[in-house]
């Protein structure tokens, strides 16, 4: 008798505690919510046109964007369903990849001795054993890394796209996928039905991305560039990244790789142009008149491979729109874009006082070099009216970085901190499209012990 009277009292203390949770969630589910999600106590970098900077500040976040933000304590008026405190922390845009291979984690640090030719012929070796599944998982990592180190939306350019769609969904990562091209006797093909499996998914636009631009016929390169334009797609190419590739365009084509593209009609497009080491001063004005145009920096990849860098300087000089990027992990190693903004900033962008943008006619101004991983990189993959800068009605795209840190105390030029000192490990948070994907170091969308267990398995495949 005892035991059923006391097995009683725990079903109604069960049910009661039930209907409490209930009851609860339901409350809490019907509150009036002004904004998912509010940053406080933190230094604001906005990235803006006036390079505005709040600290303290606020950033208020609904359905995806950025509605409110300013100066001083957040207003009272906000009510939101989660609350982000981040006093001795910088929040400011997520990083804007402007080139990459994501799944080229697959091969980090397969051939680190080869120079540029060499070492895309063993690449290649190891490309052919690639799997779309390898590519998914190569893809995950790529994403883990890039996040971890506060990069929110990349570039990418790499086989079995479908498979990097697959993990950038999972990860809530923003991403520009190129487009399969598939040569016909009646023409180029495009692959629709990948747009069409993509084409709802808010994370995911759309590139072409023939590569090596070389192997394609001008006419197949105009009707690229013609169904780039119908579509608003991005274009995405390697561009002269060593002397070869102008020698070689001139050999098949009589015509230098800027004339091609030009009468291809690609600087009508939004267009990528990664790395652009050996154009010359003509050729870079001619760049500079189209705004829709940019070139994509890949510092670490270019010094290690070489033979030759992208002239950033006088490309500023010359109106060009510069974007960074980390190209793959199999030449840069690393996808850290502080990483790259720290390494160029300290070799690679002197000036002197003539030149745009340069800092007591020496350097590239660290701000310049923050702005071409976050705004300018969002213009030149037309994506600059929805990130790159954290303003009302831009989606939330932001990281939150942790400035209470030996290495960066003091700090007296926000710019100049992230461009010397910062380094990916230093960001701790990581909102994408008005999500959280990291919280406090910790991410919440990829399985980490998953990922790493299943790159093993490719990359002993790789070794035998």
């Amino acid at each position: 008798m005892r035991k059923n009277i006391t097995f009683l009292i725990l079903v109604v203390v069960a049910a009661g505690f039930l209907v409490w949770h209930f009851e609860y969630r339901r409350l809490s589910e019907n509150k009036n919510y002004t904004a998912d999600i509010l940053i406080t106590n933190a230094e604001v970098l906005t990235l803006d046109a006036n390079s505005d900077i709040y600290n303290p500040g606020w950033v208020e976040i609904k359905d995806g964007k950025i509605i409110g933000l300013g100066k001083g304590a957040a207003p009272n008026s906000i009510n939101a369903r989660q609350t982000i405190s981040a006093d001795g922390k910088l929040v400011m845009p997520g990083l804007v990849n402007t080139h990459s291979h994501s799944a080229m984690t697959l091969l980090r640090g397969a051939d680190d001795g080869d120079a540029f030719e060499p070492w895309l012929t063993t690449t290649s070796v190891y490309e052919k054993n690639i799997t779309a599944d390898d590519v998914y998982w190569g893809s995950l990592l790529a994403e883990d890394e890039m996040i971890r180190t506060g990069t929110t939306a990349f570039n990418d350019m790499y086989f079995f796209p479908e498979s990097t769609a697959k993990a950038v969904t999972e990860a809530g990562m923003r991403a520009v996928l190129r487009v399969g091209i598939t040569d016909t006797k009646n023409g180029l093909i495009f692959d629709q039905n990948f747009i069409n499996q993509n084409k709802n998914n808010p994370l995911i636009s759309f590139s072409l991305a023939p590569n090596p631009f070389l192997d394609y016929l001008p006419v197949q390169l105009k009707q690229i560039s013609d169904y780039a334009l119908k579509n608003n797609y991005l274009v995405h190419i390697h561009f002269e990244e060593d002397p070869q590739n102008r020698a070689d365009a001139l050999v098949r084509y009589n015509l230098t790789p800027t004339q091609l593209i030009s009468q291809a009609g690609f600087l009508r497009n939004r267009l990528v142009l990664t790395h652009a080491a050996d154009v010359n001063a003509n050729e870079m004005n001619i760049i500079g008149e189209y705004p829709n145009s940019g070139v994509s920096f890949n510092p670490k990849s270019e010094a290690k491979l070489g033979p030759s860098l992208t002239p950033v300087v006088k490309m500023l000089d010359s109106g060009v729109t510069v974007g960074i990027g980390t190209d793959g992990a199999a030449s840069s190693n690393s996808l850290d874009m502080f990483g790259q903004m720290n390494f160029a900033a300290y070799g690679f962008l002197k000036c002197s006082s003539a030149d745009k943008f340069c800092q007591n006619g020496y350097s590239i101004d660290p701000e310049k070099i923050v702005r071409m991983a976050t705004i300018d990189g969002a213009k030149i993959l037309g994506l600059d009216d929805k990130i790159g800068s954290l303003e009302t009605g831009k989606q939330a795209d932001i990281i939150v970085l942790d400035l209470q840190k030996p290495g960066l105390l003091p700090s007296y030029d926000i710019y100049s901190t992230l461009v010397y000192n910062t380094g990916g490990d230093d960001v701790v948070d990581s909102i994408i499209n008005g999500k959280i994907v990291m919280e406090n170091g910790r991410l919440l969308t990829i399985n980490e012990p998953q990922v790493f267990k299943e790159v093993q398995i490719v990359s002993d495949k790789f070794k035998k």
